[in-house]
């Protein structure tokens, strides 16, 4: 069974999140996507990697990120000017790599992506159906969700600190983090192999 744990980076500054993004320079625009492919091995109950998404996305209105954002992500003006891609080649790798395998996030990154879209003028790049938000799922389960990002969801599984190399709020990294505790989190139990049968 295959599946993929992915989390995005968007524009953001100091308060924005608080404000909603109600400032007229705030949108919602991606700047980085992040995912990995695995397959899960229904017996020994552990993830294999298949491949990996690591994009940066140049936004269309907010060309210059905010030192909230760096300081936050990681990620530099420098990296996003070198290295980032336009919006529709970021989404079109995006669907490349996705295929119609689901899209596992710790909340509703399609959102980010949808908004992104409208930008943009662009077709949105998968179906609905294929985002799976995990956040909700967990709190449906009694997890204690409240006050953990993606990036921290290792604390559900008990874990002291994740075995992955990177910066919390880097989406690569926080998609690997979320990969691992849901890896724990079927290993201790809390989660079947059923819960991935869409």
């Amino acid at each position: 069974m295959e599946l993929i744990f992915w989390d995005t980076e968007f524009t953001a500054w100091e308060g924005s999140q608080e404000r909603g993004w109600s400032e007229p320079h705030e949108h919602r625009e991606l700047v980085q996507i992040g995912a990995v492919k695995l397959v899960l091995n229904e017996k020994q109950l552990t993830f294999t990697q298949l491949d990996v998404l690591d994009v940066l996305v140049k936004p269309k209105i907010n060309l210059e990120l905010s030192g909230y954002f760096i300081e936050l992500t990681g990620i530099t003006q420098q990296e996003l000017d070198d290295r980032g891609v336009p919006v529709a080649q970021a989404l079109k790798q995006l669907k490349n790599f996705c295929g119609d395998v689901p899209l596992h996030s710790w909340g509703r990154d399609d959102i980010i992506v949808e908004e992104t879209c409208k930008i943009n003028q662009l077709p949105l790049p998968l179906p609905t159906a294929q985002y799976k938000n995990v956040h909700q799922w967990l709190k449906d389960k009694g997890l204690p969700v409240t006050g953990i990002n993606c990036g921290t969801t290792y604390r559900l599984a008990g874990l002291e600190e994740p075995q992955v190399e990177g910066q919390l709020h880097n989406a690569l990294y926080d998609a690997r983090v979320l990969a691992q505790t849901f890896e724990a989190l079927l290993q201790q139990g809390v989660l079947t192999v059923g819960d991935f049968a869409y």
